[in-house]
């Protein structure tokens, strides 16, 4: 587990590094505009971003990552003195927000571990596709070996360069742990910041997120935050976007500097999983400043930089691996050599819609009409979100009925930006249910509007009481955070019981026998003989292939297409 730790340490090393670059080229504002973890998130968003790029014509070998962890570590050194000003300052130094950090990493450590090998699509496709981003420059047409391989994210080959140069898949791993770490102490800062200087939206909205994010399984943290699945990150992003949109309203300085943090969030959601679409709805809160004249051209124009520098990454490696703009939707297919059938990424996006709405059942059925929201309502009902959807709901009648009663009900907040938010939230919902309704999919989205309401009407007052109650300035976090890393000590010092621990303290993965498939080419490509699951299998493992396909290469790229497709012109 020493070397697991270890390798975590240089991965957010990295990251805080990576970020510090980011600030440089990316000047986000002056003093007190950012949380420590915020530092982090923008590398990590960075690393996601240049693993792509790389990717697009060099494998993302140890040596790159190795580059840009030794990298990030110069630029943390060099670099910090000229970020630290710009950090929420209530920590005093970051000394304690950077010990805090360690604690949380070390008491995900354990989990991090023990779920390595649970999640099934990690063993289905997602260790495939780093491996891939590892191996090789990504793969033309990729998604005609297995449609899973056309799912588009900058996750993959986030992981394949988040391994900071340690062999083996270490990345894989401990990304998502990562990301947790960063997010959780960013909201833990804001949230502390938000009580200091009387900001009540903001603050119940922390306090109510990190109390459900650590103390409950309702975003199953524990369960999967050990695999490179996509869920876990959406869920973080999101909790963390409408977070800063609400401190958005509030905030009277900085606020260019929160719009910063907020576009890049939203594109990191975007570009790890499309079902954050309905997020890009938040960024209409510096769009409508920009119309009031609050923001500038040069500040819009630096927005849509960042944007853009997360969004052509996650565009380029989509119509690499697919030939689609948003696979599996056909109609955003371009005509190119590698491209998929449309008419298979159309029947893809169907067997999506139909797993999600009734797991097992043929598409032709299940969409043939609405018979599906019977048996699916039974599982809503019987999920571990619904308690949690029933406290929130009761919750905000009362804090409603209460500000009746005083005759005093109001939608604190600019009436558009709150306006925005919701439609923000009620859309994700919307879109979640009429793509992909899988309720474990859907959690965070069930529960954003109720956050926003209870946000919206708890009573400053109740804010004004806590704050006068903590203790003094710096003493509080100092305590919490010798706390924090106390009882991470303890749980790090925890080994999974009945778990082999391979090179650098890592689970060893299930090994998968496989038989070779004959598809013409050089690219070698396998099959399982058992089951579905390839996991860390010889490259490339495909859980079926259900129709014949051609490898051919291209400059540096191999090409997969259709047996029988056009070749490309010379």
């Amino acid at each position: 587990m020493l070397g697991a730790a270890a390798s975590l340490a240089l991965a957010a090393v990295a990251c805080l590094g990576i970020g510090v670059g980011c600030l440089r080229l990316f000047p986000l504002g002056a003093a007190r505009c950012l949380a420590f973890g915020e530092v982090g998130l923008l590398g990590v968003a960075a690393l996601a971003a240049l693993g792509a790029t790389i990717n697009l014509v060099l494998p993302l070998t140890p040596w790159p990552a190795m580059v840009l962890s030794a990298g990030g570590a110069v630029l943390l050194v060099l670099g910090w003195r000229g970020a630290a000003p710009c950090l929420l300052t209530d920590w005093r130094s970051a000394a304690v927000p950077a010990l805090l950090l360690a604690g949380i990493l070390l008491a995900l450590l354990p989990a991090m571990l023990r779920s390595s090998a649970w999640h099934f699509d990690s063993g289905l496709y997602h260790m495939q596709h780093v491996r891939q981003a590892m191996e090789l420059p990504v793969v033309l047409g990729m998604a005609s070996i297995h449609e899973r391989f056309g799912y588009n994210s900058l996750w993959f080959p986030a992981a394949a360069l988040a391994t900071a140069g340690v062999p083996g898949v270490a990345g894989a791993f401990s990304l998502n742990a990562l990301l947790a770490g960063f997010v959780l102490l960013a909201m833990a800062e804001r949230t502390v910041a938000a009580i200091r200087t009387g900001q009540a939206r903001v603050a119940v909205f922390g306090t109510l997120v990190v109390g459900l994010l650590v103390l409950t399984p309702v975003f199953t943290l524990r369960g999967w935050i050990g695999s490179p699945n996509t869920d876990i990150p959406v869920t973080l992003l999101a909790l963390y976007a409408f977070l800063l949109g609400l401190q958005y309203t509030e905030a009277d300085e900085d606020r260019f500097a929160i719009a910063g943090i907020l576009t890049a969030t939203v594109a990191l959601a975007v570009a790890v999983k499309l079902s954050a679409l309905p997020l890009l709805l938040l960024l209409l809160l510096p769009i409508v400043d920009w119309w009031r004249g609050r923001m500038d051209r040069r500040q819009v124009a630096l927005l849509a930089v960042i944007g853009l520098a997360l969004g052509m990454p996650w565009l380029l490696r989509g119509i690499a691996t697919s030939g689609c703009l948003a696979y599996p939707q056909p109609a955003s297919c371009l005509p190119l050599p590698w491209t998929i059938d449309p008419a298979v990424a159309r029947g893809d996006m169907d067997w999506v819609r139909a797993w999600a709405r009734l797991p097992g059942v043929p598409p032709e059925v299940v969409l043939a009409d609405r018979s599906w929201m019977l048996p699916w309502a039974r599982e809503a009902l019987a999920d571990p979100v619904l308690p949690f959807v029933g406290a929130l709901a009761a919750l905000a009648v009362v804090l409603a009925a209460v500000s009746l009663r005083r005759r005093r009900l109001e939608w604190r907040g600019p009436g558009m930006e709150g306006a925005i938010l919701l439609a923000a939230a009620l859309g994700a919902l919307a879109f979640w249910f009429a793509t992909a309704p899988l309720i474990r999919y859907g959690r965070t989205f069930m529960l954003l509007p109720l956050l926003l309401a209870v946000a919206m009407l708890a009573p400053p007052a109740a804010i004004a009481w806590v704050n006068a109650r903590l203790p003094a300035r710096g003493l509080g976090p100092g305590i919490l955070a010798i706390g924090v890393v106390a009882l991470a000590v303890h749980a790090g010092m925890q080994r999974p019981r009945g778990m082999p621990l391979g090179l650098g303290g890592y689970p060893v993965l299930p090994q998968v026998a496989v038989r070779p498939l004959p598809v013409p080419g050089m690219l070698p490509v396998t099959q399982p003989i058992e089951g579905q699951q390839c996991w860390d299998a010889p490259r490339l493992c495909t859980p079926a292939l259900h129709r014949p396909v051609t490898v051919e290469r291209v400059g540096p790229w191999f090409m997969v297409r259709a047996a029988g497709a056009e070749a490309p012109a010379p």
